[in-house]
């Protein structure tokens, strides 16, 4: 029988479990192309109004006639923009955050169809120094002063790690362009104030885009653990990037209670996305923050047809809840769910909408789906006090 030497068998020992945790390093790349669609995830788009406000004190010298006024948050912090009609268009950014343009020189756009491009420009961080965006707008391209302004990642930090025997390219991405990358998610999804980590979990090379279809879910908020190939690790992110620490965990569970109606939701969580199916209302899960970002309903009535209800995506009743470990959480989902007409106006005109009311205020989607098929919209009427028809109509989808 061949003999190891003491040596070697103290090496396979100290390195057999680094296949499933360590401290690794990240290098910041620009992605461009097909690369990476997932870090274009960290996007910012501005808020504009034709009129000059009044807390920009300064203006450029050339300034034109046609021009809008642009804001967003980079880091917590607001950041002005100006958006000039001509040929080509251009944009001037308060690059010191002293609202004064007087001093700001102009970037010129390329036009690319009806939009145009601004390149690549340095936004201001909170405290120093600046953080490349590339910023475009969809409109523009004709010679009026752009409509809209959107601003998007240009790079990540980016390297491999080492997880239960197998490497798996990483990215780090600073989503709410504040300088760091730690910035974990704690709230409501989506969120402005977090940041995301990406894993190459298929190894075709690429960071896939979060609705990619036929990919896994790589592109994730940067949450407190992360579950890989059936294991869970604690995740630690140096505020600039450079390391990212994964550590083997075993969480603690808890159980969600529903009431009786199955369902299953999907949610980012502190242990990343997860599908939770809960059969009979009823389910397992690792303790901790839960965001939902989806939600399915389904219910049997007494004459055996099977209705199915998915959430509302405005819905917020439902925005963030906290499974204590080895405790039940009771949320009360669905029927009786009770039909509502919400009216708002807008202007001379009125808008109508139907919508669906669970036990718990949760709102469902008026598209529901009667053993498989989907429903038509129901109808409307609306009278007077006299009980006179004043309109009807049918609602639409959309």
């Amino acid at each position: 029988m061949r003999r190891l030497p003491l040596s070697a068998v103290v090496v396979c020992l100290l390195c057999s479990p680094l296949l499933a945790q360590g401290t690794f390093s990240l290098k910041y790349k620009e992605v461009a192309g097909d690369e990476a669609p997932a870090v274009k995830q960290a996007s910012r788009a501005f808020r504009g109004q034709p009129t000059k406000p009044d807390e920009i004190t300064g203006l450029p010298a050339d300034l034109p006639g046609d021009v809008r006024y642009f804001s967003s948050t980079f880091g917590g912090r607001k950041v002005w923009v100006i958006a000039c009609a001509g040929s080509p268009p251009r944009i001037y950014l308060d690059t010191d955050r002293d609202n004064d343009f007087s001093d700001e020189k102009a970037v010129a756009g390329t036009v690319r169809g009806g939009g145009v491009s601004f390149g690549v420009v340095p936004a201001p961080l909170p405290a120093s120094g600046t953080l490349p965006v590339a910023v475009m707008s969809h409109s523009g391209g004709n010679g009026k002063a752009p409509g809209c302004l959107h601003a998007e990642a240009t790079g990540c930090r980016t390297g491999e790690v080492r997880l239960g025997g197998r490497t798996y390219r990483v990215a780090l991405v600073d989503c709410n362009f504040n300088g760091r990358y730690d910035d974990v998610l704690s709230g409501p999804f989506p969120r402005s104030d977090m940041d995301a980590l990406i894993i190459d979990l298929n190894g075709d090379g690429r960071f896939a885009d979060l609705g990619e279809a036929g990919n896994v879910q790589e592109w994730m908020p940067l949450s407190k653990a992360r579950q890989v190939d059936g294991m869970y690790y604690r995740i630690q992110v140096s505020a600039d990037g450079t390391q990212i620490q994964l550590e083997k965990t075993e969480p603690q569970f808890g159980n969600l209670d529903f009431g009786r109606t199955p369902i299953r939701f999907d949610a980012y969580s502190d242990f990343g996305y997860l599908t939770v199916e809960a059969t009979d209302g009823k389910a397992r899960v690792p303790a901790g923050l839960y965001a939902p970002c989806g939600l399915i309903l389904t219910y049997t009535d007494d004459a055996g047809t099977r209705w199915t209800f998915q959430r509302s995506n405005d819905d917020e009743r439902l925005g963030t809840f906290t499974v204590p470990a080895d405790q039940t959480l009771l949320i009360p989902l669905g029927p009786p769910l009770v039909a509502k007409a919400e009216v708002v106006q807008e202007g001379a005109n009125v808008l109508i909408s139907f919508v669906l009311v669970g036990k718990s205020g949760e709102r469902y989607v008026p598209a529901v789906k009667k053993t498989g098929t989907q429903v038509q919209p129901p109808s409307l009427e609306v009278v007077d006090r006299s009980g006179k028809v004043l309109l009807s109509a049918q609602f639409e989808y959309g």
